[in-house]
C-alpha cells in the first residue's frame, strides 16, 4: 500500500497532503520571482542613469580674459558731448571696476556680477552701440538655454524712451528721445543695429530699470535673467546673441555679465551601463537554467513536491 507524505517545502508552507495523477502530485515546486543579488541590481541602476552631457556655446561669457575676445562690437557715429567741456566718448569696455567708477563717464558702478570683470556700456556723447556674439547649436541638441545677469541704469532718469527707429540715437533726423537698452536674439544674417520685424527672433529686454530714477549707486540691481531657447532655435543653423544701448539724453549704462547659452543632449548609454547589464543577463540566465534542472525530472517528466513512501518502507 502507498501513502503519501509531505514534502519538506509542502510542510514549510502548510500545504495539506493531496493525490496527484499519474502517480505524481500536481504541485510543484512553487515559482518564486527571481531577484538580481542586491550589489549587482544597484550597479545597474547607477550605470543606466544618463550622464549630463552639456556644452557651453559662448565664449568668454563672463569676461575674465579681461578683453571682448569672442564678442564683436558695433558703434554708430557719436553726437554731441553731454558736457562740452569732456571730449565725446562712447561704448562697450571691460571693467574690473577697482575705482568703483565707470572709465568714460566717471560715474558710480556697481561693478562685475561674479568673478573679476564685466562688460559696460558708457559714454560721455549720445551714441548707439551694441555687444554681439554668434553660435551654432549642435546638430544633435536637445535643449538650448539662455541665461546672463544684466543691470541697467539710466541717469538721466524719465524712464524708457523707445522710438521706432530702435538702435538709432539721432532717431532718423526727428530729434526725438531714445533712450533705452535691449537683448536679442537675431539670425546669422541680420546686422549689428537691426531692429525690424523679422530681424529680431526674440527679444528678451527692452526699456531701462525701474531703479534708474532713484539715487545711485546703491539703487541699481543686477538681475538674473533665463530664457529656454529649445523651441525657437534649430540643430545646424548658426544664431546672434545681442545687446545693445542707445541714448541722446544722458549717460546710460547697461551691465552684462555671466553670458551663456547651454546646449544638453540626448543621453547615450554608458559603456559602464552596457557591462553591468551584460553582468545582469548573465546573472538571470544562469539561475533560471538552475531552476530548469531543478524542476525537470530526468526523463523529462517535472519533479512532484510530493514524495511517498510503501508502507512500512
Amino acid at each position: 500500500m502507498i501513502r503519501w507524505v509531505q514534502s519538506p517545502v509542502q510542510r514549510r508552507e502548510g500545504r495539506p497532503n493531496q493525490r496527484g495523477r499519474n502517480g505524481w502530485h500536481e504541485w510543484f515546486l512553487p515559482q518564486r520571482p527571481l531577484r538580481l543579488p542586491a550589489a549587482l541590481a544597484a550597479g545597474v541602476a547607477l550605470a543606466c542613469r544618463p550622464a549630463a552631457a552639456q556644452t557651453e556655446l559662448i565664449v568668454n561669457g563672463g569676461f575674465e580674459t579681461g578683453t571682448f575676445a569672442g564678442w564683436t562690437l558695433d558703434n554708430r557715429s557719436l553726437g554731441d558731448p553731454y558736457d562740452p567741456d569732456v571730449p565725446a566718448a562712447g561704448g562697450f569696455v571691460v571693467d574690473d571696476n577697482a575705482d568703483t567708477q565707470t572709465p568714460l563717464s566717471g560715474l558710480p558702478t556697481l561693478g562685475p556680477g561674479g568673478g573679476t570683470f564685466f562688460a559696460l556700456s558708457d559714454m560721455t556723447a549720445a551714441g548707439t552701440h551694441t555687444l554681439r556674439q554668434s553660435f551654432t547649436v549642435p546638430l544633435t541638441a536637445k535643449t538650448v538655454t539662455l541665461s546672463f545677469d544684466m543691470y541697467v541704469y539710466d541717469w538721466f532718469g524719465a524712464g524708457a524712451a523707445i522710438d521706432p527707429s530702435g538702435l538709432d540715437h539721432t532717431t532718423g533726423g526727428t530729434g526725438q528721445p531714445n533712450q533705452h537698452a535691449r537683448a536679442d536674439l537675431l539670425p546669422s544674417s541680420a546686422t549689428a543695429f537691426d531692429t525690424e520685424a523679422g530681424s529680431v527672433l526674440q527679444n528678451f529686454y527692452l526699456g531701462v530699470d525701474p531703479e534708474s530714477a532713484q539715487d545711485p549707486p546703491e539703487a541699481a540691481v543686477y538681475r538674473s535673467y533665463v530664457f529656454d531657447l529649445t523651441g525657437t532655435v534649430l540643430p545646424g543653423q548658426t544664431y546672434q546673441l545681442r545687446f545693445g544701448t542707445v541714448d541722446n539724453q544722458f549717460v546710460l549704462n547697461q551691465a552684462v555679465d555671466n553670458v551663456s547659452v547651454r546646449v544638453t543632449f540626448a543621453p547615450e548609454p554608458a559603456s559602464g551601463a552596457l557591462l553591468f547589464v551584460g553582468a545582469a543577463s548573465g546573472w538571470l540566465s544562469a539561475r533560471v537554467g538552475r531552476l530548469r534542472r531543478r524542476r525537470t525530472a530526468p526523463s523529462g517528466r517535472s519533479r512532484p513536491a510530493w514524495v511517498f513512501r510503501a508502507k512500512g518502507g
